[in-house]
């Protein structure tokens, strides 16, 4: 065995955290860091992008109003609010980096996110998927969301 083969590691692994942050009349009230579930069906089409049997880039992010615990089956998010095309960029340490931030005209809770190759109306494939304390939000308040998924 080559000498250099020896110091691989035996496996590489795809996981991901995004930053909450909850701004209201210009002042942060909350910034939470949260690490993310990367999903069974991602872990496929993370697969399937590698070789080309897959061509659409996870680049929408999802927020809900949802509950329910995350889970590695999980395929959407549970209580659907809106969407948005991320920004995307590369940061050091081999991260795909994606931002948006979403302001609201309603009063709600936003309580999970996910990361999808697509719009939820045509039911995309989702990388990852967490819940957190729920965010209540207002007219006007900004919920910026800053994804990073490491492979590595």
């Amino acid at each position: 065995m080559d000498s250099d083969m020896a110091s691989l590691p035996a496996h590489v692994t795809v996981r991901g955290e995004f930053d909450l942050v909850h701004i209201r009349d210009g002042v942060i009230i909350s910034n939470a860091t949260i690490k993310n579930l990367v999903l069974n069906v991602g872990k496929e089409f993370v697969a399937k992008l590698i070789n080309g049997l897959h061509v659409a880039p996870f680049t929408h992010i999802q927020i809900g109003n949802g509950d329910n615990a995350a889970a590695v089956t999980d395929t959407h998010l549970y209580t659907f609010y809106t969407e948005a095309i991320g920004a995307a960029s590369y940061a050091e340490g081999y991260k795909a980096v994606l931002s948006y931030t979403f302001q609201f005209n309603e009063i709600t809770t936003i309580c999970e996110a996910g990361l999808c190759d697509g719009v939820q109306a045509a039911s995309p494939h989702m990388l990852s998927r967490q819940v957190f304390a729920g965010r209540d939000v207002i007219k006007d308040d900004l919920l910026q969301v800053t994804w990073r998924i490491t492979v590595g």
